[in-house]
């Protein structure tokens, strides 16, 4: 009678031992689903956030283009009348002073250019 109520008793243990397995089972497959599903999301999410991130960098450099096509029209605009000032005084016979406007003058584009050059080199280096 004694091996039988340790035989049931090493059933029980067993059983439950099972049922706990079972139950420890379910638990880790519905971790698994939720960590798929979190996955899936941060997968989602990722994919949004690249497509935003390639939209804002595409509108910024269209805008980029805008202002460096504003600059360029401006400079190709001041450039054409200052070559027509100085064909100008040439052809009235002011040649010295069309010399001296263009000395001026290239002395005015070399110092622009050397800023602009300074500039974007000290920009560079503060985002660096």
């Amino acid at each position: 009678m004694n091996e039988r109520a340790t035989l049931r008793d090493t059933n029980a243990i067993v059983e439950s031992f099972i049922a706990n397995q079972t139950k420890e089972l379910e638990i880790r497959q519905r971790e698994l689903e939720t960590k798929s599903q979190e996955l899936t999301q941060n997968h989602e999410l990722a994919m949004k956030s690249m497509e935003f991130q390639a939209q804002d960098r595409r509108e910024t450099r269209q805008m980029m283009l805008t202002g460096h096509e504003k600059n360029l029209r401006w400079h190709l605009w001041v450039g054409i009348l200052a070559i027509i000032a100085i064909v100008a005084l040439v052809y009235l016979g002011q040649a010295a002073l069309a010399g001296d406007i263009a000395k001026i003058g290239g002395g005015l584009v070399a110092g622009y250019i050397a800023g602009n050059a300074k500039s974007k080199n000290k920009k560079q280096d503060e985002t660096d």
